[in-house]
């Protein structure tokens, strides 16, 4: 309740300053989530206060914000479980998400439960009710995304055996506008759904509402995830990923990009790329570097992937969205593969009861199983973020945003492990001692014989830790000694920073131009609401000159201002002036009034901070992360419309013109953009298109 208080009261004096600084610019009208009733003022303010009570008597168990030594003596998981309820009342208020009678009712229904939580965590109650409920369970976790309390729903089977580590089944939702947390919380608590296996958990992550399951949504469902194994102890190797109409979209879209985390998937309907789905013509094309974006989320640029496991797809036979397995059904047919497409007969958007019934049997049969050792392992990807199956990792390419593969080929003998590898547009990845990959079921100690696109490399040992890790110097194919995570040499532009733990740095000092402060705030305040709309949490906001060193060496800084208004901005630009070939420094040759740069840029390395001050001095980011200016995801309220639409929209850097008000389309008008090479080197923008336009005509 404080944090949100802190951002009314930082978005008031927001507005204040921006009616000093420059006449106001017109506000963006609100798209999403749709706008529904308006309790009475004296129920109202009941709810509100029963919201407010609850959050004051819950704060002696928040484990937010505390040192490490108060966290060990606090239980965050029986927290969260306690406050996914008045934050769901809180938000209902703020945003008037009453959208039928009954929301009311169950308002106030879901503030007695988080009450009934909290009194047993109050009365020191060892295993509290729930944690021991079966059949519907609602749970909640705390995201380290933006600290928030995320909800999900859980179907335990009354005998299910749990001390066996059963299956854990993974529903994904369809979309549902009206359905926030609320109405979430209130409908995972009475229906288990479409689908509920009698012998395994069943698990509804929320996905963050309704964006397919992308973005902060796409972590969402990992960690819930992560969480309900933590606490129930389910068998990770026996993962089944499932899904239908936007949950068949996040079942395809998250399937293809970790396919290591699944023993199967089952989609239903949805969609797998934008362009055909989206049925946009040639004429109606949006910039080319969109188009490059659509890379991160179509399918059909990590099809291989899908070869790693069992996919059963499912689609009405009179279905539109049949067209996202159909689609696929002709991406596996071009590399020699046949997808098991399962189609109702005469159905519409919904399965059939004999169709559900076989995919419940054949995931049964898979679960009944020990997930089998890969002989062929797959991966295809454009981006390094998601260049990995468990245990094999590609650390780089030849180029970001460009298609790139491998495939290993895996022969297991008596003391041997045989490993031939090809390689398309890979410039060095790593091989990880540990199971599954490198398992010999016939022996401990084994040689590895590896083969890379033909070159025989020397023998190596299982018994080592190290990863076998080789990259390919002047067409050779070399043993190398270091390596770097793909977490930690690549980005994956602006969008990728709002998946892991980020903070809106705010400005302290003089705009260069009172235009600039006028668009800088009421961009900052426009996505400071959109989190809390559309991704259901509140971003965490620090003034420049009350950033810690570990939020500095750790976090992603989404840094607002220019190098005038801003600290860390201005520190930033200084490092980097020192660094060679910045490619920050590159693009700042645009900066002039009217014109404000957002995008990414590389945290620079090695440098020293003396003081938190106002000083000159510059400050360290020991943390290779890249910092996020002037931008909040770069989807808006109008591409919410359809999950299809809900992609990155700008690339790694972009220059606006702040004459221009933004709108639910676009921050304003972009005057240019472009990426970044693999080196963080500035590329004419030019360039890049007409490399794009020729590829695309071949």
């Amino acid at each position: 309740m404080l944090r949100m208080r802190l951002a009314v009261a930082l978005l008031l004096s927001m507005f204040c300053s921006l009616a000093r600084a420059a006449e106001p610019l017109p506000p963006i009208p609100r798209i999403f989530p749709p706008v529904g009733t308006k309790p009475d003022e004296a129920t109202s303010k009941k709810l509100r206060g029963l919201v407010e009570e609850l959050e004051r008597d819950l704060r002696p168990f928040d484990p937010r914000g505390k040192d490490d030594a108060a966290r060990e003596n606090l239980d965050e998981t029986l927290f969260a479980d306690v406050a996914i309820y008045p934050k769901a009342v809180r938000f209902a208020l703020d945003y008037d998400e009453f959208y039928k009678p009954t929301d009311i009712a169950d308002a106030e229904k879901l503030l007695a439960i988080g009450r009934a939580r909290l009194k047993e965590l109050q009365d020191g109650v060892k295993e509290p009710s729930w944690t021991k409920q079966r059949g519907l369970v609602v749970r909640g976790y705390i995201s380290a995304i933006d600290d928030s309390v995320q909800p999900y729903g859980l179907h335990i089977p009354d005998d299910l055996d749990l001390s066996k580590k059963p299956p854990l089944y993974i529903w994904l939702h369809g979309r549902q506008e009206k359905t926030l947390d609320l109405q979430f919380i209130t409908e995972r608590a009475k229906s288990k759904g479409k689908f509920a296996a009698d012998d395994a958990i069943t698990v509804h992550p929320f996905g963050r509402y309704n964006n397919a399951f992308k973005f902060a949504g796409e972590i969402d469902v990992l960690d819930v995830m992560q969480h309900v194994e933590f606490l129930y102890d389910t068998d990770p190797e026996r993962r089944v990923l499932m899904g239908f109409s936007m949950g068949g979209a996040g079942c395809w879209h998250i399937g293809a990009h970790y396919p290591h985390k699944f023993c199967a998937m089952a989609p239903g309907a949805g969609f797998v790329e934008s362009r055909k789905f989206l049925k946009i013509k040639d004429d109606a094309l949006p910039p080319w570097y969109e188009q490059v974006l659509w890379q991160e989320y179509d399918v059909p640029s990590y099809t291989r992937n899908l070869f790693n496991l069992p996919v059963i797809a499912y689609s009405g036979e009179k279905d539109g969205q049949k067209q996202a397995a159909d689609v696929m059904e002709a991406e596996f047919a071009k590399h020699g593969k046949k997808l098991n497409h399962i189609i109702g007969p005469g159905m519409g958007h919904d399965y059939d009861k004999a169709s559900l019934e076989k995919i419940r049997q054949e995931l049964k049969e898979i679960t009944a199983k020990e997930k089998p050792l890969l002989n062929e392992i797959f991966i295809q990807t454009p981006i390094i973020p998601y260049a990995s199956n468990r245990h094999v990792f590609i650390h780089e390419t030849e180029k970001h945003w460009s298609e790139s593969r491998m495939t290993l080929e895996i022969l297991r003998k008596p003391k041997q492990i045989i490993i031939d590898v090809t390689t398309d547009a890979v410039i060095s990845f790593g091989i990880y001692n540990d199971e599954p990959i490198i398992k010999n079921p016939s022996s401990v100690d084994s040689e590895i014989f590896v083969t890379i696109d033909g070159q025989k490399m020397s023998p190596e040992k299982t018994s080592g830790d190290a990863p076998l890790t080789f990259k390919k110097t002047e067409g050779k194919w070399v043993k190398h000694d270091t390596y770097l995570k793909n977490d930690e040499r690549y980005r994956c532009g602006i969008d990728a920073a709002f998946c892991q733990k980020f903070i809106f740095v705010t400005p302290t000092g003089k705009y260069r131009t009172p235009e600039n402060q006028a668009w800088v705030e009421r961009e900052m305040a426009y996505q400071i609401d959109r989190w809390r709309r559309t991704f259901r949490g509140d971003p965490i906001v620090v003034k420049d000159c009350d950033l810690t060193e570990s939020q500095k060496r750790n976090d992603y800084l989404i840094l607002w201002g220019d190098q005038q208004s801003n600290l860390i901005i201005k520190h930033l630009y200084k490092a980097l002036d020192l660094e060679e070939n910045a490619a920050w420094n590159s693009i700042r040759k645009f900066e002039q009034d009217n014109l404000l740069l957002i995008g990414i840029g590389p945290k620079p390395i090695g440098l020293i901070d003396k003081k938190h001050s106002n000083s000159t001095d510059v400050y360290e980011y020991s943390n290779p992360r890249y910092f996020v200016l002037n931008s909040g995801p770069t989807f808006r309220d109008e591409h919410d419309r359809n999950n299809a639409n809900q992609t990155p929209k700008l690339p790694d850097w972009a220059v606006i013109d702040v004459t221009t008000p933004g709108d639910a389309k676009s921050p304003g008008k972009i005057v240019t953009a472009g990426f970044f090479d693999n080196d963080w080197k500035y590329v004419d923008p030019a360039k890049q298109q007409a490399e794009f336009e020729a590829r695309q005509k071949q």
